[in-house]
């Protein structure tokens, strides 16, 4: 008799709260927030990417231009990397994030230097040094190719575009930047 009872009971209090419209708004809110948050992470990663290659390009573009014209800043890896990093302002750490490619084109052949960016090893902590073997400063009338690459964290790793983003072993996206230049004659 009293398991009935307590049946009866539960059966009712079910139906009162199947009939209950309270909670609607919270539960839609419940299924739809982790989408819209989500949206959110990713249209946020993706506009700071954005403007990181935008200042990474800019960077580069105005490094290229002092050495293409033989203005005396850039010669070296580590001075074209400096000044491309000055000129980048947004890059964290800039320095030891950073590579630069410079590599004569053969005009016979077209032939460019390997497809994949040389980018830094975040992983190696043994040493900053990140100059690569494809540099080469060039001679005047040679027509070069400029490649620069940065290793950098996403802001939300774990979430939307941050989660898709192809990342290297210790977490960081590469972003490339490409030029070609002539050396103007001296």
């Amino acid at each position: 008799m009293f398991g009935s009872k307590a049946i009866g009971a539960a059966g009712r209090a079910a139906r009162r709260m199947w009939r209950a419209v309270g909670g609607n708004a919270s539960v839609e809110f419940v299924i739809i927030f982790p989408f819209f948050i989500t949206f959110f992470l990713s249209v946020f990663e993706s506009g700071f990417l954005m403007t990181r290659h935008v200042m990474l390009e800019r960077g580069l573009d105005i490094a290229v231009r002092d050495l293409r014209l033989h203005t005396g800043k850039p010669t070296s890896h580590d001075q074209i990397r400096d000044e491309v990093c000055k000129n980048a302002l947004i890059i964290k750490d800039c320095q030891k994030v950073l590579k630069v490619e410079l590599a004569p084109v053969d005009t016979a052949t077209w032939k460019l230097p390997v497809s994949t960016a040389d980018c830094i090893d975040r992983g190696d902590t043994t040493s900053y040094d990140n100059r690569g073997d494809n540099f080469q400063t060039g001679l005047s009338n040679q027509l070069m190719f400029v490649r620069a690459c940065a290793v950098v964290n996403p802001f939300f790793p774990g979430t939307g575009l941050g989660l898709q983003l192809p990342k290297d072993k210790t977490g960081g996206y590469r972003m490339v930047a490409v030029s070609a230049f002539v050396h103007e004659p001296q």
